[in-house]
């Protein structure tokens, strides 16, 4: 589980100012591959994923149009 969340971290890795995103995102690899061993299949995991994009990205344009 663990080389996987840390290689699932890496992934999210593009320079120094992504080390938190990094740092982050192994946690929820440690999360999403929990899913997996509990429900056996990649369903919850890519449900999960895909929910937590579709938040990250409504609170990015939130706070985006705040700014302006």
């Amino acid at each position: 589980l663990w080389p996987a969340s840390v290689l699932f971290g890496l992934c999210h890795l593009a320079g120094r100012d992504t080390i938190p995103l990094a740092l982050w995102a192994t946690g929820a690899g440690v999360i999403f591959g929990l899913l997996v061993r509990q429900t056996g299949g990649l369903a919850a995991p890519v449900t999960a994923h895909m929910a937590y994009d579709a938040l990250a990205l409504i609170y990015l344009q939130r706070r985006r149009s705040f700014e302006l």
